[in-house]
């Protein structure tokens, strides 16, 4: 079993949740609360406080599940093309993303 990090500190009803994948914030009530983990995943929580049982669920991404807008697919080019060359497409660039919605890959 490995080392595990966490230090989580109270701002009111927030909490700033630092852990070795990065800082994470949450806003809420004991037993019951929102938040954007450290890798940039929003979820909601509840639980029994003073027991340590808790769920978890994550909110869907809706890229993953195929649900892509206009403005988030690559656009294809529609001009003639050689035998020369090769189509070409425009993949809109990660750094428009906030960092909150940027997924690492372990």
């Amino acid at each position: 079993m490995g080392w595990i990090f966490r230090r989580a500190i109270r701002f009111g009803p927030g909490r700033m949740n630092m852990s070795k994948r990065g800082v994470g914030w949450s806003w809420g009530v004991p037993g019951l609360r929102t938040g954007i983990s450290a890798d940039g995943r929003r979820y909601w929580s509840f639980g029994f406080p003073g027991t340590g049982l808790y769920y978890r669920k994550y909110y869907t991404n809706k890229l993953t599940h195929g649900k892509t807008t206009g403005s988030q697919q690559g656009q294809f080019s529609t001009q003639p093309q050689s035998a020369s060359t090769s189509p070409t497409v425009t993949i809109p660039s990660a750094a428009k993303s906030h960092w909150w919605r940027q997924r690492r890959n372990p």
